[in-house]
């Protein structure tokens, strides 16, 4: 049988430790949206984030505005087979850092004697949910895994289209 003073100590243990189980729930529950908005998202949710992103949201001319990025690759570049992945990247022109994005997406569509157009959509690392806040779009052409152009812009890019027909003409030369 137990004194009164231990019965005593043993009630304040047992709400002690109900206590603290309590603070220790409350402190997950405010924890897990925190670790949750730091996690990286899967690569089919980036996949689909770059593919509605608005083309207006760069500043486009009159006749891209309204587009979707996977509309505009489309018209485009027709039938040709796009390869998106997900991916980090890291893009420099003489030196000199262009793009440094630890979230992204990168669209290929290649072209006969080894041209092929990639598309970067870069994603907001910092925000709750990346894939919706692209931040940064860059295209490149690559002739046989050599950069040729680098371009900074949707309407640039957009542009570039003939030029990547001519360079097929050309048997993949860089124009």
């Amino acid at each position: 049988m137990m004194g009164q003073g231990t019965a005593r100590r043993a009630i304040a243990a047992g709400a002690f430790a109900a206590a603290v189980a309590v603070a220790s729930a409350a402190l997950a529950a405010i924890a897990a949206p925190a670790s949750a908005q730091t996690a990286r998202p899967s690569a089919a949710a980036l996949i689909a984030g770059a593919k509605r992103t608005p083309l207006d949201k760069f500043e486009v001319r009159d006749e891209l505005r309204g587009l979707t990025v996977e509309t505009w690759l489309k018209q485009m570049f027709g039938a040709r087979p796009i390869a998106w992945r997900a991916s980090s990247c890291r893009e420099s022109a003489n030196g000199h850092a262009m793009i440094a994005s630890p979230i992204c997406v990168l669209a290929l569509v290649r072209y006969p004697a080894g041209v092929a157009f990639e598309l970067g959509i870069g994603f907001d690392a910092k925000a709750a949910r990346p894939q919706d806040h692209p931040n940064a779009m860059w295209g490149r052409v690559v002739i046989r895994g050599r950069h040729c152009d680098f371009l900074r812009h949707p309407d640039r890019m957009h542009e570039m289209q003939l030029a990547l027909e001519e360079m097929v003409k050309a048997g993949g030369q860089c124009q």
